[in-house]
């Protein structure tokens, strides 16, 4: 949401500190990580795996978005902290006018409660142990994007006509993707999903 030039020197610190203000690491999965990078030579800490391994990082250790009344001043502080600071290069602040403009809107996001994590409803399970890392757990999150918006809507997008169609054009559309998608991930052999999905093409082409 922010717009911020790549060559800010601060841009790179800012991103890494609204994170952490935002995902809160579960305590345990901390400690874990902080015991098992202590027995290392030379020693490391979640907060350098943070920078220097931020993947395997957060797929052993769980974070939550905390409740407005925690998340809101500590992102407000981020902001109030970051945004004035000038480049060491260009002396220009890190927040233009819309940065600031931005910036309220997502504190008022957070104060009206979307941000922050519903309470009992869990978001990580266990999917395997870390055997390069003394057994730490593996997690799978799924906040965020799901798999039906990234995997069927961004499709649909690109099949269907920008302007000048009919809602009959547009349905039938919709219905050959239907088609062609449940074809592709059901149980059905490949080479008959190949067939169906070669005999679909033949038959567009001779419509049209």
């Amino acid at each position: 949401m922010f717009y911020i030039s790549a060559k800010h020197g601060l841009r790179k610190q800012f991103t890494r500190d609204l994170q952490d203000a935002i995902f809160i690491p579960n305590q345990v999965d901390k400690a874990r990580i902080n015991a098992w990078g202590a027995a290392q030579n030379p020693p490391k800490t979640y907060e350098g795996l943070r920078n220097s391994s931020p993947d395997w990082l957060r797929k052993c250790c769980k974070h939550v978005i905390p409740p407005p009344k925690i998340l809101y001043p500590l992102v407000a502080e981020v902001f109030h902290m970051y945004g004035p600071l000038l480049d060491p290069d260009s002396r220009k602040p890190l927040f233009s006018v819309d940065n600031w403009k931005t910036a309220k809107h997502v504190l008022n996001l957070i104060q009206n409660g979307y941000m922050s994590d519903s309470p009992g409803i869990p978001l990580y399970s266990v999917i395997g142990l870390d055997s390069k890392a003394s057994g730490l757990p593996l997690y799978h999150c799924v906040r965020g994007t799901n798999s039906t918006e990234g995997g069927v809507y961004t499709h649909i997008r690109s099949r269907l006509p920008k302007f000048g169609t009919s809602i009959r054009h547009m349905q039938s559309t919709l219905m050959d993707f239907v088609l062609r998608h449940n074809f592709l991930v059901s149980n059905l052999d490949q080479s008959l999903v190949l067939t169906l999905t070669t005999s679909l093409d033949n038959r567009s082409e001779h419509s049209t």
